[in-house]
């Protein structure tokens, strides 16, 4: 995904998740891993509404491809305008190991959060032209 100014379908075509039960392993860069490997990430909906699972008593992964297409080193926010218990994002090294940046959680006040915000919001800063892997489970 490049990130500039794009339209709500052009968004929502570059990410995929998988959905995983929740209890353990707990959730870790490693699990994503795995359920990566065994084919279990699907394309997200590629129309002009967001994600719907419903409520559900599952983790829920995200991974995508993004790309400051910017001319500047730039800060992003990926929200999370729903109901969640918490969110992390992690970042694939150049082997494609992931590393946790930034989590945030329904059970400490905005202003406790990496990016003080009512919905659950994860910065990530890129360098202009940087492309990386950012990956999360969402879910306690």
């Amino acid at each position: 995904m490049l990130l500039a100014r794009r339209s709500a379908t052009e968004l929502l075509a570059g990410y995929q998740y998988a959905l995983d039960a929740f209890g353990p392993p707990a959730a870790a860069p490693a699990r994503a891993a795995e359920l990566w490997r065994a084919g279990r990430f699907r394309a997200g909906p590629t129309n002009d509404r967001p994600l719907n699972l419903g409520f559900r008593h599952e983790r829920l992964w995200l991974r995508i491809v993004v790309r400051n297409t910017l001319p500047d080193r730039t800060r992003f926010v990926w929200s999370f305008y729903c109901s969640l218990d918490s969110a992390v994002l992690y970042r694939a090294d150049a082997t494609g190991r992931l590393h946790r940046l930034v989590g945030a959680s329904a059970r400490a006040a905005a202003a406790e959060r990496a990016f003080p915000a009512r919905s659950l919001s994860l910065p990530l800063t890129l360098r202009s032209g940087e492309s990386v892997l950012v990956s999360g489970p969402s879910g306690s």
